[in-house]
This record gives C-alpha cells, structure tokens and sequence, in this order.
C-alpha cells in the first residue's frame, strides 16, 4: 500500500513537472509572436520616418513620429530585445543575417554586406528574424 501511494505521489508530481514546461513553452511561443508583430510595426514606422524626412511634412509630426519608435524601441530593449544592424562592407554573417540579393560593387569586399534592406532582431539571445541584406558578389 505504502509502495502504491509513494507511485502515485511521484507520478502526479512528474504530470506537475510535464505541465509547468508545457506552460513555460507556450508563454514564450506567445511572446515571440507577439514580438515579431510588433517588428514589422517598428519597421513600417522606419518606412515613414523616410518618406517624412523626404517629404514637406510639420517639424512636430515627424517628432512625434520619432518619439513613438524611440518609446517602443526603449520597451524592447528592456524586455530583452535586441535589434542587429549589419553594416555596409563588414563580412555576411549567415548566422543572424539572410541574403536576399547578390549585388555588384567593387568598392567593397567580396562576401561582405553591400546594403541592408530590414534589421534582424534577437529576443534573450535566440534569432527571432534574421537581417535581411544584399551580399556583393
């Protein structure tokens, strides 16, 4: 009887373990999600911060367009989001970057980034979305 209910104590506390995990891994599936939505945010605001700065727009629109990706990029940032930029001319790095184009242009080095057409992001070290960039060939 002793042994039996000793079994059955282990085996409720292993289904604990089994569903805190289970838990544990959708939380964070869900957070991913939400985090790359919100990149996409963050990168069409980039996209309108180009065109305001190129077009005859009020000083306090483009300020207060600003402000809003600099508050959201703050919140990222302390929620353990980091943004990747690759720079012109340094070498590809397929480990956080994704090649779209090969691109021709002998003032830079063969393999190395040539332009950078969307920042990739990394969420407590794991690659959420890779840098999207031009490789000159």
């Amino acid at each position: 009887m002793r042994e039996a209910l000793t079994y059955t104590l282990r085996e409720q506390e292993a289904y604990r373990r089994v569903n805190e995990t289970r838990v544990r891994e959708a939380e964070r599936k869900g957070k991913e999600g939400l985090l790359k939505e919100i990149f996409v945010l963050l990168e069409d605001m980039d996209r309108l911060l180009a065109v305001l700065s190129a077009e005859d727009v009020p000083d306090n629109v483009r300020e207060g367009a600003e402000s809003i990706v600099r508050k959201i990029t703050h919140t990222l940032k302390v929620l353990g989001v980091e943004k990747i930029t690759p720079e012109v001319g340094k070498p590809f790095d397929p480990s956080t970057m994704e090649a779209l184009t090969v691109i021709k242009d002998d003032s830079l080095p063969k393999g190395s980034v040539g332009v950078v057409y969307e920042p990739g992001w990394r969420y407590r070290g794991k690659l959420l979305k890779p840098a999207r960039v031009g490789v000159v060939g």
